[in-house]
C-alpha cells in the first residue's frame, strides 16, 4: 500500500526485481564499459568537441553529448540483445548529489545494481591542471560510498581540453596512495585505464577510467 497525497492508501505495485549473479554481473560491467567508450569515440570522431574550447562549464556540455551518443547505441542495441539497458544523465540535481551518468537494466533494482560514470575535466585552458579535483571529487566520493556504496563497479570519465594525456595521469597518481594508483590498459575504443580503492567500509572498489582528449 502507498500514500496519496490525499491521504488515501492505495494499492502500489513494485516491480519483480532480479538480482544479476557474478557472471551476468561482469557481463554487464564490460558491456557498459564498452559502449560508453563507443560513444566517447564517435563523439571524438564527429567534431562537436571543437564548440566546448572556448566555453565555461565544459563538463556539464561534454557529458550530455557522451549521454546522448550511448543512449542512441543502447538503444540500437535493445533491439537485438537481451541486456535491456538505458543510461541516464543527473539532470536537475546539483552537482556531487549524484554521479553524472547511470546505465541500468530494466529488470534490476535501479537503486541497487546499477554502473555510474563521474565526468570531470582533467585540464583546461582556464584552470591548469584538475588531476587534485579528479581525486576529492570524483574518486573520493566513490571511496567513502558518497557514490555506489552497493556496487562494486563503476567508473570515471577524464576530460582533456589541452596538454598532454600522459602527464595527466601522472598528476591524478600523485593525489593517490600506492597501491590505488591508476594504471593504463588497452582494449577499448579510448584511452583507458583502471584503478582499484579500498572503501572507508572495508570492501573495494574498481574503477574504470575513460579519456578523451580534445
Amino acid at each position: 500500500m502507498s500514500l496519496r497525497r490525499d491521504g488515501q492508501l492505495v494499492e502500489s505495485f513494485t516491480p519483480p526485481y532480479h538480482v544479476p549473479g557474478a557472471e551476468v554481473w561482469k557481463e554487464f560491467v564490460e558491456l557498459a564499459v564498452s559502449e560508453t567508450a563507443f560513444a566517447c569515440a564517435e563523439l571524438l570522431n564527429s567534431g562537436k568537441l571543437a564548440q566546448f574550447r572556448g566555453r565555461r562549464r565544459r563538463e556539464n556540455g561534454i557529458t550530455l553529448e557522451v549521454h546522448t551518443l550511448l543512449n542512441q547505441r543502447l538503444t540500437m542495441r535493445r533491439r537485438d540483445d537481451s541486456f535491456n539497458l538505458v543510461a541516464t544523465y543527473r539532470e536537475n540535481l546539483p552537482s556531487g548529489t549524484e554521479p553524472d551518468l547511470r546505465i541500468r537494466h530494466g529488470h534490476w533494482q535501479p537503486d541497487k545494481h546499477f554502473f555510474c560514470w563521474e565526468c570531470k575535466c582533467l585540464r583546461d585552458p582556464d584552470r591548469g591542471s584538475l588531476a587534485k579535483k579528479f581525486n576529492t571529487d570524483g574518486v573520493e566520493r566513490f571511496r567513502v560510498g558518497h557514490y555506489c556504496a552497493a556496487c562494486d563497479d563503476a567508473g570515471m570519465l577524464g576530460f582533456v581540453i589541452e596538454g598532454d594525456l600522459g602527464r595527466c595521469i601522472e598528476r591524478v597518481n600523485h593525489h593517490l596512495p600506492e597501491g590505488e594508483r591508476l594504471q593504463r590498459t588497452e582494449g577499448l575504443a579510448v584511452p583507458s585505464g583502471e584503478s582499484t580503492h579500498s572503501r572507508v567500509s572495508g570492501s573495494r572498489i574498481r574503477l574504470t577510467h575513460l579519456f578523451l582528449k580534445l
